[in-house]
This record gives structure tokens, sequence and C-alpha cells, in this order.
């Protein structure tokens, strides 16, 4: 059990320290004790400075929003369903950019209608082997 929270605590410190990019917390955690970690002594975690309300600069989602991020280029769909950016996106001219997001919005709509297409196939196919041996078993 000691273990677990030890594990559970550190995890909890190094979200914390990488959403605040705060060194003093990565210092305090990497420098923490292991026993007074689990005597339930936690390193102090310093507050974000509070944010201006009227700063346009920061975009602005409500929750079930979607936003689009242009700026980091798109997401390539593989042919087999995985996916991946442009490594070198923000080096690209913007003639690049206009092609590079033609061509692969292209790409992408034909590789997801074949994916659709053979996930489709696959539960179909998983169905019938479920109808399948639902006959056996009553035979």
């Amino acid at each position: 059990f000691n273990e677990i929270k030890k594990a559970i605590v550190l995890y909890l410190l190094l979200a914390v320290s990488i959403s605040l990019n705060n060194s003093v917390l990565i210092h305090a955690m990497t420098s923490a004790s292991s026993s007074a970690l689990l005597d339930g002594e936690v390193p102090s975690v310093l507050a974000l400075p509070e944010g201006d309300p009227n700063d346009d600069s920061v975009q602005k989602i409500k929750l079930g929003e979607s936003i689009a991020i242009e700026s980091i280029g798109p997401v390539i769909i593989n042919a087999d369903g995985s996916t991946r950016r442009i490594q070198n996106w923000d080096t690209l001219t913007k003639g690049e950019e206009d092609t590079a997001w033609r061509r692969i919005s292209k790409r992408n709509e034909q590789r997801r209608a074949i994916l659709m297409k053979q996930n489709e196939k696959e539960e179909e196919q998983q169905q019938q082997r479920e109808m399948d041996n639902s006959d056996a078993k009553e035979l």
C-alpha cells in the first residue's frame, strides 16, 4: 500500500510540475525523501498568477466546443488508421502549407472511407461468427 501511495504522490507531483513548468517544484520533488512522501508530506506548490480576463491572446473555449489548431498543421491519417503530423510544419512556406492541406485533406478522406468500410466489414464478420457460435450451441 505504501508503494502505491508513493507512486500516486510522485505521479501527481510530476503532473503538476509539467503543467506549471516550475523548476522549484521539480527540485523539491527530486530532493524529497521517500520516507517524507510516505509520511504524507508533500512539497508545497506555487500557485499560478491570476490571468487577465481581457487578454485576447488566450483562446477561450466552452465545455463541449471544438477548436481548430491550424498553426500546428494537419493531422495525417495513415493507412493503418494511426495518425501523425508533419514534423517541420513551422518551416513550410504559405504555398507549401496550402498544398499540404489540400493533398492531405483529400488523402485523409479516402483513407477514412477505406477504414470505415474495413471496420464495417469486420463488425459484420464478428456478428456472423457470434451467430454461428450461438447456432452451434443450440445444436
